[in-house]
């Protein structure tokens, strides 16, 4: 790979693009903080932002800081080209200056040396204390090698399908498309297979040998065609056979009739024939296409009809065969998945930034990229906020920020489709009440609750149809065993009694808060229980507490807030411990990182979120008591303010990192007011982005997405509103979502994901947890049900609750994760594999070989002749 040279970046000469004159007049634009800005992200994809050392210090066993940087490789190669340095870093400190010095040298090395190839530049900051090293993977030629090293599967082109004679599997059409809302086609769905140059280039020159053998093929049965001559049509039936010469064969033969049409009506005919011919054989194969055909009432219909299928641009000319590619041109996702993975075979940028050499790295953004998803996507406009969240923005998402980010805001916009039905539903509960009598209004809310149990296992078993229906479209399937193995990974470990104990103290853990959560809300309860005794008896004693003493009707009060700062101390104990024990469980990928983790935050959230609303619906009457209906009207109240509480702090945290990067702006104004008038006083594209927070992953919004998803289904017996609301908030937490990705925070680096990892579990957790809510709702607070005796209560809440969690499984039975279509894919992939790599046009040229008798005496011994009779 080539050797670039790091080369400094001068403002002027990067603003507009980075390639123009200085002269030219620098493009600008406003952030929405309304700093200019020049522009000058140019093609640069990646920034990483080093930090200058300002002041003198000394750090600490600097050995240990290299080791945890970068990888054994590169320790190796730099003993030997700098023995000097590596001798002075083995010692038990060093100048930061100096390490820093080196550390910026072996990056700068690394980024442009023969192993990886990459364009560099850099620049320093305004302030002058931070260094932005721009970087990009510019050169073809290394992009094809690293691409092959790095075993990266890249989709096939859909004409590498047609060569072969072979049909670009498509996904299913959507509910738009088929009724014509949705005017763009169905995407081909290629198979993804490991890049390969040799492999690309055999392909390219096998087509063509393969158009030249079609030429003469077609030539060689024109050259005795006799359309009632046995022979003639058995020549067809072999071509047929060969799937990939017959493709060109019937290109040529379009063409040629074109030309002939005209021109020499015998050699039209004589075509025209030929081509019925073939078609009457191949749609033999295609009953979809025989039945087509059929359908039209005449030959000369039939006949024009299969020209259309044939000819462009619903084929390939047939010029079109010899430039054929094998795989589609690389991504900008591919290129930039490219470098952050060819990257961590020499370095660990986090190590980087934890130890304080970088203050972040990011993805680069780009202004026309931005623009162009702001449009329809990450728009704060009024009628964006009420604009249908349909797919139509999925693969865009997807090409810019990478599967992670797409598959939460797939799931976002389709959770929020789903939601018309139950909004819907919810109108129809509420309103029950004024136009039915009270049995009929009981009768339509316990159907209601029934509806919604099976509306959110049809949520969750649709939605996997969905993801699987995307892993396929977007090379996926199967990545979350194949992806970059993080660096604090130990191979020896696993499986170890130290992994194992490490592991089995994390669910411990959960255990524990999950455990004093319930405990102490419990003993708080009955000590509000006591106190609240104490003050019905009249009692004028105080108690103490801590350095004072308080009387119990204060006591009483007090302990409705214990329950909530209990619950806030916990959370704040599980944020503060779980990530660290996470960390030293050896997981091997990121995404199983993330899995576990979230599989044990999801335990702990649960009882931070719904115990309160739970022990309003079930516990408190039984402890305290409530008066007629108080307790239910108190869920529905809390279950409202819960609902608009939670867009209000989506919203908030969006300002709070508005509001981050508002403050390192006015400080760098503040900096720049002190600088002379004839230095650069402008911010620069890429350095505003770097004053931008970083995007904290999907988690927490996928936690609040599934809380939500949890109180709908599981209060909506109590609340039906609820679904109508979170159908409301959803539409705008989507268009805040996504402005805060394109205009609030820096670019994440594209992050590969299967599905949408340990939260389809969730989900379906919360489905039977649902069924069982619903039903002890109903026989809680129904006042039909409140009349029973507890013991008929608790028979009738067994029954009912069996029976809704074995329909709801066998609804969820109903719904596979993989569609006929998908099937169809994944079986077109399989056959892809081998053909499109065959040669299978191509004669066996073995070595000629002879049938040789085993046994002595019986040469003349064959099947069709007759033994000789004994005499």
């Amino acid at each position: 790979m080539p050797k670039n040279e790091v080369e400094p970046l001068l403002q002027d000469a990067e603003a507009g693009g980075g390639g123009g004159s200085s002269a030219d007049a620098p493009s600008t634009h406003k952030t929405i903080l309304g700093t200019e800005v020049v522009q000058d992200d140019a093609d640069w994809q990646y920034c990483i932002v080093f930090n200058r050392v300002m002041t003198e210090s000394q750090v600490q066993k600097p050995m240990d800081i290299l080791q945890d940087i970068f990888t054994d490789r590169v320790q190796e190669n730099w003993a030997d080209s700098n023995p000097t340095f590596w001798e002075h870093a083995n010692g038990d400190t060093i100048d930061r200056s100096i390490l820093a010095k080196n550390v910026w040298e072996k990056v700068t090395e690394i980024l442009s040396g023969a192993s990886c190839g990459f364009t560099l530049g850099y620049k320093p900051t305004l302030d002058k204390e931070k260094i932005l090293l721009l970087f990009k993977c510019d050169n073809e030629d290394t992009t094809q090698q690293l691409a092959e090293r790095m075993e990266m599967k890249v989709p096939l082109t859909p004409e590498a399908y047609t060569v072969k004679g072979m049909e670009c599997p498509t996904v299913e059409q959507t509910f738009g498309q088929w009724i014509g809302w949705n005017t763009k086609q169905p995407p081909f769905a290629p198979l993804h297979m490991r890049y390969d140059v040799s492999t690309a280039a055999t392909f390219n020159a096998t087509t063509k040998q393969r158009v030249r053998k079609s030429r003469e093929t077609l030539d060689r049965i024109l050259s005795g065609w006799n359309p009632n001559d046995g022979i003639s049509h058995g020549r067809i039936r072999r071509l047929m056979r060969l799937e990939d010469i017959r493709s060109a064969v019937f290109a040529m033969l379009v063409e040629e009739m074109e030309e002939y049409e005209l021109k020499d009506p015998v050699e039209f005919k004589k075509r025209q024939e030929i081509f019925t011919a073939m078609n009457v054989v191949f749609e033999k194969e295609k009953k979809d296409r025989a039945a087509s055909m059929a359908a039209l009432s005449t030959d000369a219909e039939r006949f024009q009809a299969r020209k259309r299928l044939w000819s462009y641009p619903e084929y390939l000319r047939v010029e079109q065969f010899n430039d054929v590619k094998l795989y589609q041109d690389f991504s900008q996702l591919m290129i930039l998945r490219l470098i952050k993975h060819r990257i961590a075979y020499f370095m660990d940028l986090a190590a980087l930034e934890k130890h304080g050499f970088i203050d972040s790295v990011f993805a680069v953004h780009h202004k026309h990229e931005t623009e162009k998803l702001s449009e329809n996507w990450g728009s704060l406009r009024p009628a964006a906020f009420v604009q249908w969240p349909g797919i139509q923005m999925d693969d865009d998402i997807r090409d810019y920020f990478g599967e992670e980010v797409a598959f939460f805001f797939n799931w976002l916009s389709y959770m929020t489709r789903m939601l018309v039905f139950p909004a819907l539903l919810s109108i129809v509960n509420s309103t029950a009440a004024y136009f039915l009598d009270g049995k009929s209004a009981e009768h339509i809310e316990e159907l209601s609750a029934f509806a919604i149990c099976c509306w959110v296992a049809y949520l969750t078993a649709s939605y996997a149809r969905v993801c699987t229906t995307n892993n396929i479209l977007w090379g996926m399937t199967g990545y979350n065993d194949k992806g970059l193995q993080r660096p604090s990974y130990e191979p020896l470990d696993r499986g170890s009694l130290k992994e194992t104990a490490i592991r089995l103290l994390h669910w411990v853990l959960v255990l524990i808060v999950v455990g004093w959560t319930v405990f102490a809300a419990a003993q708080i309860s009955a000590f509000r229980q006591w106190a609240l005794r104490k003050v019905e008896e009249k009692s004028e004693e105080k108690m103490s507490l801590l350095i004072t003493s308080i009387d119990y009707q204060t006591a009483s009060k007090i302990g409705l807030y214990l329950v909530t700062l209990n619950i806030k101390i916990m959370n704040f104990v599980w944020s503060s411990v779980s990530p660290k024990i996470a960390e030293k469980e050896n997981w091997r990928t990121d995404q199983k990182l993330k899995n576990a983790q979230v599989s044990k935050t999801f335990m702990v959230k649960c009882v931070v979120y719904y115990y309160p609303f739970f022990y309003l619906a079930f516990v408190r009457d039984w402890v305290e008591g409530c008066e007629g209906d108080e307790c239910v009207h108190e869920l529905k109240s809390n279950l409202a303010v819960f609902i608009i509480t939670h867009i209000f702090t989506v919203i908030a945290n969006v300002l709070v990192q508005i509001a981050m990067t508002w403050w390192s702006e006015y400080k760098l104004k503040q900096k720049l007011a002190e600088v002379p008038k004839d230095e650069e006083r402008k911010l620069s594209y890429v350095e505003a982005q770097a004053m931008r927070p970083a995007y904290s992953g999907d988690t927490d919004d996928y936690m609040e997405l599934s809380i939500s998803l949890g109180f709908i289904s599981m209060f909506s017996v109590v609340f039906p509103l609820c679904a109508l609301m979170s159908l409301v908030t959803n539409l705008v937490e989507l268009r805040v979502l996504a402005f805060r990705m394109l205009r609030v925070v820096r670019r994440p680096l594209p992050r590969g994901q299967e599905g949408i990892g340990a939260w389809r579990g969730i989900m379906q957790n919360i489905t039977y947890l649902a069924c069982i809510t619903s039903v002890g709702l109903l026989v809680c607070t129904t006042p039909r049900a409140r009349t029973m005796k507890s013991l008929d209560q608790l028979k009738w809440f067994t029954i009912f609750e069996h029976m809704m969690i074995a329909f709801v499984y066998f609804l969820e039975s109903l719904v596979p994760e993989k569609s006929l279509a998908n099937e169809r894919i994944l079986e077109a992939h399989d056959a892809a594999e081998s053909k499109i790599f065959a040669a299978d046009s191509t004669p066996v040229k073995a070595t000629k070989t002879n049938v040789t008798c085993l046994k002595p005496g019986c040469d003349d011994v064959t099947p069709g002749r007759l033994p000789v009779a004994k005499s």
